[in-house]
């Protein structure tokens, strides 16, 4: 017979029924008594919030940061080809002036540099109102606005539609993170 300690013959044996219990359980097999209190468990992974994400939480993502900057850059491009259209109109209406002086009046041409100062103007307009879009949107403050801003970015075109390329992505992240904003 093998020696054991008094410890594990008293832990061994219930002390409600009497019998023998394997020495390593916590609950007699036989009559169901509790034989030790259950430890508390090691402590594990935490599965509440942490305070940094906490802090995050309370900052919020970049996406909608991200997408104001896109927007707003949208927005730079317009204002810049707008001012362009608008000062360059007199040069155009010079140079088609030399071109085709003689078969359209001076009228038409005058027409045509007012249609050129026309577009400038609206698409400096349109880059404006991107502009103010995105700036709401790197603030967090209504979305709604926002929105707008990133619709108008759509607009301004830019070269190989650079611009309208940034503005539909700044668009998409401000439309996917509307809960960020107040």
């Amino acid at each position: 017979m093998e020696e054991r300690s008094f410890d594990e013959v008293v832990d061994a044996t219930c002390p409600s029924c009497r019998r023998a219990v394997p020495p390593d359980a916590s609950v007699c097999p036989n009559c169901g008594y509790r034989l030790r209190a259950e430890q508390p468990k090691a402590a594990g992974p935490q599965t509440g919030p942490t305070s940094r994400s906490v802090a995050l939480a309370a900052r919020g993502s970049l996406i909608p940061l991200i997408g104001g900057i896109l927007v707003m850059i949208s927005g730079v491009i317009g204002i810049v080809i707008g001012l362009t259209m608008a000062v360059a109109a007199a040069a155009i209406g010079d140079i088609l002036g030399d071109l085709y002086g003689g078969m359209y009046g001076l009228d038409v041409l005058g027409m045509i540099e007012g249609i050129i100062v026309a577009c400038g103007v609206i698409w400096f307009i349109i880059g404006l109102i991107a502009l103010i879009g995105g700036v709401f949107a790197l603030r967090k403050k209504r979305w709604g606005i926002a929105i707008v801003g990133g619709v108008f970015a759509l607009l301004t075109i830019g070269p190989y539609f650079l611009a309208s390329i940034l503005g539909l992505i700044g668009l998409i992240l401000i439309a996917i993170s509307k809960r960020e904003f107040s």
